[in-house]
């Protein structure tokens, strides 16, 4: 938090923008994890997230191929 009110850390975006496409539930959970803080900031971001969610989900196979990405 600044004086100006909470706000995004510029040096955090470049790191988030930078995730290579995930090729494990683990990877999507940190992905997820370190995208979690802003969404306050973004409009829809559990609709945006949501594909992206129910990757993890227990009964769903873990398939990120070209299709999915696509998707997202």
């Amino acid at each position: 938090m600044s004086s100006h009110g909470l706000e995004v850390d510029k040096s955090k975006i470049n790191v988030i923008s930078s995730f290579s496409y995930s090729l494990y539930v683990r990877e999507v959970r940190s992905f997820l994890g370190h995208t979690g803080f802003y969404r306050c900031f973004i409009k829809d971001f559990f609709k945006i997230t949501a594909e992206l969610c129910k990757l993890l989900a227990k009964k769903m196979d873990f398939v990120f191929d070209q299709a999915f990405k696509e998707v997202s």
